[in-house]
């Protein structure tokens, strides 16, 4: 009886875990085919000394809220370890999407802090929730940065 029960617990992860894989695949596409494929992803390339300032603490964080390092650091805790590396890529990838605009002046930037708290948030629910999802969470988000950025 155990080992039957074994086998079939073995075979739904695998199944979910197929899933899961297949959701990270799509989401990373999805990221990669939205990005030009003249973007080189520096950092701090074309920033005003300003912006770099606050770009940094899009990454790092404040008193007074988590950076991106830190929330992608608590996702990534909560992935399964065969898809932390994918998932750091596509984090790495919105991430900086995300902070180049965020760290731009408030007159002229598309992206403000109420937005990195709800994508924050979602992706860290989702992340706590049902990491497989996640994937699906990061696309979402893509998307939406897409359409507010073009």
């Amino acid at each position: 009886m155990k080992k039957i029960c074994a086998v079939v617990i073995a075979g739904f992860l695998s199944v979910l875990l197929a899933d899961y894989s297949h959701a990270v695949d799509e989401a990373v596409a999805s990221i990669h085919s939205s990005r030009s494929h003249d973007e080189h992803p520096a950092r701090e390339q074309e920033l005003t000394e300003r912006e770099r300032a606050w770009l940094e603490t899009f990454y790092k964080g404040n008193m007074l809220a988590d950076g991106w390092e830190r929330v992608t650091e608590e996702i990534l805790s909560k992935t399964p370890r065969e898809m932390q590396e994918e998932q750091k890529k596509v984090l790495e990838i919105l991430g900086e999407k995300i902070g180049r605009e965020w760290c731009r002046d408030n007159q002229v930037r598309r992206i403000d802090t109420r937005m990195l708290r709800q994508w924050g948030e979602k992706l860290k629910q989702a992340a706590e929730e049902d990491p497989r999802k996640l994937a699906e969470t990061i696309r979402k988000i893509d998307q939406k940065v897409n359409e507010i950025l073009n």
